[in-house]
């Protein structure tokens, strides 16, 4: 703590001799704001569940204010001063920095009392108040809070005043008793957008325009409005984040305003038109009494346990009252299982393969994901400074096995549920059978919430094809490649075996260029792709690049999440169309160069890239790490616009007459649903449950990280910055409240219709 900053020396506030300059925890190169805000940035970002400052004049509340904790500056005397070196003895005290005023209340009942070693304690009355007595969630009802506009600094920027003002505007009216839908629709613009996760209902809700948002704040802003909204995070920009508190949790918010038009006269400036929210983002975060544990102390029972007896005992501890069952131990499982520790609620993972990571290990070994690692870090665990821009398949697997071990998660390998589980509404909990293939099952557990973390794909589809059984090639799924295991037979894991063949690729997705790139590399003699259906091709340094502007270096990932989610995926899809011709510009010359090679491409709906495609088909897209290049050259061939009629001894007949000889076919043609491979294992009640990808009307995902249909069965799927958001918000929140918050379990069984 730097206690002299900018009064005896030039060492600005934040610094330490020991860690060296605390930085901001919401931008990496913003302002901590004062001499304690290494326990303010402490408290913000869960390193502490509750901290303590001192303060002279601004050192508490400023870190606190800048960064969205709750401090207090006791009177002084309250508060022990002893061992703190004063800047003044008169104006000196210490007081708590904590997430949430109950916690600071709490903090304060503790610290404030008489000290022998402090004489100004003695002024204070004995024994000290209990602060949390004075605890009263309607304590502002009905109050008239002034703002001393005029000690407002002429530089701040007129949009960091208008959303302050928009801020004030929405407390006041989801605070008030007679909370009114019509007050809060008027915060909107005609066009504006309300993304709700979990606040006003249980569900998962996007409604754009005012008339859609009037209909659905008439029905169910009384559940919204007993809490109270702080808390203003921003720039000098049209979007600011907040803070929230419901009767049953905390959330965060974020809103995006424009000017309203609709108010605006020719004469009108910007800094005198009103401006109204175009976005606005509210998501439950956590239930009160039950926020995230944050960092362990590391000592247990005194030192008089050391670390695997402390493992052990909650090994069995879980299993004897496990709570959730999570089937799946990838970036989906492992992250929810994070979010699950947590809150403190006994978690188990189960994963079929040996080792965590095989999932990714049995991929082909040119494999990199093709998102920025920005963008796929995990959940609590950011990766070094020093790791690659795009991670290979190996040190994926790696560090997701290695992120259990850190994250303490606890994982069976080499297990798999036994078909049928059966589940008792009485008891509301299921049994299940788990076969773990080292010898030590079948182990019948009985978890209150299964989580099926196994994605969205199931097993690989492969087209019936009249006459494979003649062809005298190999044949087989990409996810063999390059194995070739899918028969039952395992071959050296190396590509170069395909060296001098002539290999057809079937489809035109990810995993078809990527297999067809790396057949070239490796020597095949002629690879062609054969292309069904018009396919979206858009290079990965345009997506990236979009990537890159939510998900940076500078910016901590859980903001960026926030951001990205604070515009509905509608709008977003929205936003892309009326950026066709910007973007296309981008990929102009691999474009033309693709349809001039024979492919029949697209630049996705509307012209939106592949965002909706992703997010609606899970196919008809690739992102082009470097393929396109080589068709373009005519090094890798295309086959466009015919089917396969059948398989000959030598190769394939088209549907068009043609005939491609070939040495080895693969078929990249996708995987078939994973409600199919589920309902072998969980019979009919699979049936109670919906489609698990693609999104709704409104523009939620279907199936993952919200009720599946059937009670205490759960789907979480997606790619990692999906499950890092989806993880706390939509299965945590909602489980948990089931589990452990009577009060909120019947609000949760209580269904809400679309409206």
């Amino acid at each position: 703590m730097s206690e002299m900053a900018h009064f005896r020396g030039n060492i600005s506030g934040g610094w330490s001799a020991r860690g060296g300059q605390c930085k901001s925890a919401f931008h990496a190169k913003g302002s901590p704001c004062g001499s304690s805000s290494g326990s303010g940035v402490a408290a913000s970002i869960g390193l502490a569940t509750v901290t303590i400052g001192t303060e002279t004049d601004g050192s508490i509340s400023s870190p606190s204010s800048s960064n969205n904790v709750v401090g207090i500056k006791p009177t002084v005397g309250l508060t022990s001063r002893a061992g703190v070196i004063p800047i003044s003895g008169a104006q000196d005290t210490v007081g708590p920095m904590t997430r949430s005023v109950e916690d600071a209340a709490i903090v304060l009942s503790v610290i404030a009392g008489e000290d022998l070693n402090d004489a100004r304690t003695r002024s204070q009355p004995a024994p000290a108040p209990e602060y949390t007595k004075a605890l009263d969630i309607n304590a502002l009802r009905g109050k008239r809070i002034g703002i001393p506009r005029s000690s407002i600094p002429e530089t701040l920027s007129p949009t960091f005043v208008k959303g302050f003002d928009e801020l004030v505007q929405l407390a006041s009216v989801l605070e008030r008793p007679d909370a009114d839908a019509k007050a809060f629709t008027s915060l909107f613009l005609p066009d504006g957008w309300f993304r709700d996760l979990l606040v006003f209902t249980w569900e998962l809700r996007t409604l754009s325009g005012q008339e859609k948002i009037l209909g659905y704040a008439s029905k169910h802003i009384e559940h919204a409005r007993k809490g109270g909204v702080n808390g203003l995070h921003g720039g000098s920009s049209v979007s600011a984040g907040f803070t929230f508190s419901t009767e049953v949790g905390n959330g965060r918010g974020l809103f995006t305003l424009k000017q309203d038009s609709t108010d605006a006269t020719d004469s009108d400036t910007d800094s005198n038109t009103s401006s109204k929210a175009f976005t606005l983002l509210m998501a439950l975060e956590s239930l009160k009494g039950y926020e995230p544990i944050g960092a362990e102390q590391g000592v247990y029972h005194g030192h008089s346990m050391c670390w695997p007896e402390v493992q052990a005992k909650r090994q069995k501890t879980i299993e004897e009252g496990l709570h959730v069952l999570i089937v799946g131990a990838g970036q989906n499982g492992l992250q929810v299982a994070a979010r699950f520790k947590q809150m403190g609620i006994s978690c188990l993972l189960i994963e079929k393969n040996a080792r965590i990571g095989d999932q990714w290990r049995e991929r082909y070994p040119s494999l990199t994901l093709h998102t920025t690692k920005h963008h796929h870090t995990m959940l609590y665990q950011p990766y070094p400074h020093t790791w690659p821009r795009f991670t290979p398949r190996d040190k994926v697997a790696d560090w997701l096995e290695q992120y259990a071990v850190s994250q303490d998660l606890h994982v069976w390998t080499n297990s798999r549920i036994l078909p049928v589980p059966s589940y008792d509404p009485k008891t509301r909990k299921w049994t299940v059978k788990i076969d773990r293939l080292d010898g030590r099952g079948p182990i019948t557990l009985c978890p209150t919430h299964i989580v099926l973390a196994t994605g969205i794909l199931g097993g690989p589809y492969t087209p019936t094809v009249e006459g494979r059984a003649s062809f005298t090639g190999e044949s087989f799924h990409s996810t063999a490649y390059p194995t070739g295991t899918e028969d039952g037979f395992k071959l050296p894991e190396s590509a170069s075996r395909f060296a001098g063949k002539r290999v057809v690729v079937i489809g035109t997705g990810n995993s078809a260029a990527d297999v067809a790139l790396d057949l070239h590399i490796r020597g095949a003699k002629q690879v062609t792709i054969l292309q069904r259906s018009s396919t979206c091709v858009q290079s990965a340094k345009s997506v990236c690049d979009s990537l890159d502007m939510i998900w940076r270096e500078d910016v901590p990932t859980e903001v960026a999440d926030w951001w990205a989610e604070g515009t509905p995926y509608n709008l977003r899809k929205e936003i892309l169309q009326g950026m066709k011709e910007v973007n296309m510009a981008k990929d102009k010359r691999i474009l033309e160069g693709l349809a001039k090679a024979g492919m029949d491409v697209n630049f996705g709906p509307g012209g939106a890239g592949l965002l909706p495609l992703v997010y609606e088909n899970f196919g008809g897209y690739w992102m082009d790490v470097g393929c396109a290049e080589y068709i373009i050259s005519g090094k890798i061939k295309v086959k466009s616009g015919t089917g396969i009629a059948k398989f000959s001894e030598n190769g394939l007949v088209l549907e068009d007459g043609s005939t491609l000889e070939a040495d080895v076919v693969i078929f990249a043609t996708g995987y078939v649903n994973i409600r199919g491979v589920m309902k072998k294992i969980f019979g009919d009640a699979i049936d109670q449950t919906g489609i698990v990808f693609g999104v709704d009307e409104e523009g939620e995902m279907k199936g993952g990280y919200r009720p599946s249909g059937h009670p205490g069965l759960w789907y979480a799927s997606g790619d990692f910055a999906g499950s890092r958001f989806g993880s706390r918000l939509l299965v945590s929140s909602q489980v948990f409240a089931e589990i452990l918050h009577p009060m909120t379990s019947s609000l949760f069984r209580k269904k809400v219709g679309p409206d």
